[in-house]
C-alpha cells in the first residue's frame, strides 16, 4: 500500500463538476486532489492523483473517505452501463450515502456475538 506523504487537507475553492454542480468542499494532499459535490441527492467524491498516474488502490479509496471526514459512512464506486460511460480523465468516483446501505458486509465479529 501506498502511504499518503501527508493528510488531506480541507482547501478553499469555488468550482463547478463537468455536469455543473457547485463544489461543496475540496481537499488536497501531496498525492491527492478530491473535490465533493451533491449528485441527485447523494455525497460524490471525485478524486485523482496530482501526479496523474493511473491506478489509486482501494485502501487508498478508504483512507481518503475517512480522511475526508466520512470513515463512519457507506460509500460504493459506480460502473455505469457502456452506454453511459462519460470518461472526462483519469478520476475515481465514490457516492458517500448518509444510510447504511443493506448490501454492506458487516464486520464478521459484530454480527455473530
Amino acid at each position: 500500500m501506498v502511504e499518503l506523504s501527508d493528510k488531506l487537507k480541507e482547501v478553499d475553492a469555488v468550482a463547478v463538476s463537468y455536469f455543473g454542480e457547485p463544489l461543496f468542499k475540496l481537499w488536497e494532499s501531496d498525492e491527492f486532489l478530491v473535490g465533493s459535490f451533491f449528485d441527485q441527492g447523494v455525497l460524490r467524491m471525485d478524486i485523482k492523483r496530482k501526479d496523474e498516474k493511473d491506478g489509486i488502490t482501494w485502501d487508498e479509496l478508504q483512507r481518503i473517505k475517512g480522511e475526508c471526514g466520512y470513515a463512519d459512512k457507506d460509500a460504493v464506486e459506480f460502473y455505469p452501463a457502456e452506454q453511459d460511460v462519460i470518461n472526462t480523465g483519469n478520476w475515481r468516483h465514490i457516492y458517500v450515502f448518509n444510510e447504511r446501505i443493506p448490501l454492506v458486509r458487516k464486520n464478521y465479529n459484530e454480527v455473530f456475538r
